[in-house]
C-alpha cells in the first residue's frame, strides 16, 4: 500500500520522456524514479490491486478520488502506479494514452484512467446504466465508450446513454455489437440536430428509440 501522490513538474517532464520515447521498460515506470508530493495521508493506493475491466477500475477511482480535486500530474501518478495494467501488447502506443497535455484544450478523452473516472463518477448511483460502456479491459478504449466520453454533452444524456445500450449493445451475450461505428456516430448527429426541437435529456429513451427508428430505418436492424 503506497500514499495518493502527484508528480512534481520534475516528475511530470520525465513521464513525458518516457511516453514521447514509447519506453516501457519496468524499471524506468518505478515510482521512486519520479519527483513526487504527497497530497493527503488518508488516501491509500493498492498498486498489486488488478482491474478485471473498465468498471472496476472505475469504481475504485471514484472511492479514492471522489473528495479530491484530480490535477493531470495526479493521473500521471497512478498511470505509473498501474502502467503494467495499462499497457497495449508491451508498449504505451499513442502518448495521449497515458499523458493529459495541458496545453490541449479539448476534453483527454483517449487517456486511460481520466475518462472512466469522470464517466463514473455521473453515474455513480447509476451504474447498471453504464455498465456496458465499462466491460473493456482497462488498457482498451472500445469505440462506444471512446464516442461517448468524447463529447461531453452525449457522457451526461441518460438518455443517449439509454438509446446506445438499447441499439448497440447484446444482453444476451454481454458485449457490444460489432460494426457500430457509422451508425454510432449518425446517431450522435441526430442526437444534436434533435437537441434544438426537443428536450431529449427528459424524453423518455423508449421514446426516442420509436421515433428513431420510425424515421431512421437503419437503426432497425439493431432491434
Amino acid at each position: 500500500m503506497i500514499k495518493l501522490k502527484k508528480l512534481t513538474g520534475r516528475g511530470n517532464e520525465r513521464f513525458l520522456d518516457l511516453c514521447r520515447k514509447n519506453d516501457s521498460s519496468g524499471s524506468n515506470f518505478d515510482i521512486e524514479k519520479f519527483t513526487t508530493e504527497e497530497i493527503s495521508e488518508n488516501i491509500i493506493i493498492d498498486p498489486s490491486k488488478i482491474f478485471v475491466n473498465k468498471l472496476e477500475l472505475g469504481e475504485y477511482l471514484y472511492e479514492k478520488l471522489k473528495d479530491i480535486s484530480v490535477e493531470n500530474s495526479v493521473w500521471h501518478f497512478l498511470v505509473i502506479v498501474y502502467h503494467k495494467q495499462l499497457l497495449k501488447d508491451g508498449k504505451i502506443g499513442e502518448i495521449d494514452r497515458f499523458y493529459i497535455d495541458p496545453q490541449k484544450s479539448y476534453y483527454p478523452f483517449t487517456h486511460l484512467l481520466k475518462p472512466v473516472f469522470d464517466l463514473y463518477s455521473f453515474y455513480y448511483d447509476k451504474k447498471d446504466l453504464i455498465d456496458f460502456l465499462l466491460l473493456n479491459p482497462i488498457n482498451e478504449t472500445g469505440q462506444l465508450f471512446l464516442e461517448t466520453v468524447k463529447r461531453q454533452d452525449m457522457m451526461k444524456n441518460q438518455s443517449f446513454i439509454q438509446v446506445s445500450r438499447k441499439l448497440f449493445y447484446d444482453d444476451k451475450n454481454k458485449k457490444i455489437k460489432r460494426g457500430i461505428q457509422n451508425d454510432l456516430r449518425r446517431l450522435i448527429a441526430l442526437f444534436k440536430q434533435y437537441e434544438r426541437a426537443y428536450d431529449l435529456y427528459s424524453m423518455p429513451a423508449e421514446k426516442i428509440l420509436k421515433n428513431l427508428i420510425t424515421r431512421h430505418q437503419e437503426f432497425e436492424i439493431y432491434t
